[in-house]
């Protein structure tokens, strides 16, 4: 197995402006018929304000997941307001962005996300033989909105059969704590383990009743007489008298 290769996203892209409207009618049915037209539906919440039922343009919305960003300025009807996409779903089949939640934030206040984690090289040892596995495919940071990595890279090609990279030995940009514990595996490349042949199978037991050899004289002459026949009695050996002393 090769490592993973590089994520394409922009180095650095953290904010974005986003234009959104708000959604008049809710429900599943409302939903479905924004998503048919184009929109995703979205709520805004956080900061000590009312939730908001907004709907953002899919394009506009895949635009900014495609460069990594994380925050952005939201625009609703010519206010605006800093928010973090907390969380993007996406349809199990089409893998279309279906709904998203946006979490209202301030430039000076400390938030907690995840961010990808983008393994690069390939790995000395799986050349040699080995497999590797990444355990993490994202950690948890804390940090300003405007440090916000758009993923953290991890080079691998230097690891050797049985090495290993943790947290605490990943490259982590200024400004950012990583809240995973330090010594938690990232990756590791390890003997590459073959998958073991199947058993063969036991040869089925014989239906057939297995030969009899050596049978009796008694049973060969039952089988020999005649239906109804009984069989001829054998006259008894006449023991030897004891003579008189």
């Amino acid at each position: 197995m090769t490592a993973p290769a590089p994520s394409r996203t922009k180095p650095g892209a953290a904010s974005a402006t986003l234009a959104a409207s708000p959604r008049t009618t809710m429900g599943s049915r409302a939903a479905r018929r924004e998503r048919r037209d184009g929109s995703v539906p979205a709520v805004v919440y956080g900061a000590g304000k009312p939730v908001a039922h907004v709907a953002v343009k899919r394009e506009a919305l895949e635009g900014v997941l495609r460069e990594g960003r994380r925050v952005v300025t939201l625009e609703v009807d010519g206010a605006s307001e800093s928010v973090l996409l907390q969380e993007v779903i996406h349809d199990p089949i089409e893998d279309d962005p279906t709904h998203v939640d946006f979490l209202r934030i301030s430039e000076k206040t400390l938030v907690k996300v995840r961010v990808r984690l983008d393994f690069i090289g390939h790995p000395k040892g799986v050349t040699a033989g080995g497999e590797f596995i990444h355990t993490l495919a994202e950690v948890e940071v804390e940090c300003l909105p405007s440090a916000i990595p758009s993923s953290i890279p991890v080079k691998v090609a230097h690891l050797e059969i049985g090495n290993s990279i943790a947290v605490k030995d990943l490259e982590i940009p200024p400004g950012v704590k990583v809240l995973n514990e330090p010594g938690t595996t990232v990756c590791i490349v390890r003997v590459h383990h073959e998958e073991e042949a199947p058993a063969p199978a036991a040869p089925e037991a014989a239906a057939a009743e297995p030969e009899r050899i050596g049978r009796k004289p008694a049973e060969e002459e039952a089988e020999a007489a005649p239906e109804g026949a009984k069989p001829e009695a054998k006259p008894k050996e006449a023991k030897p008298k004891k003579e008189k002393e």
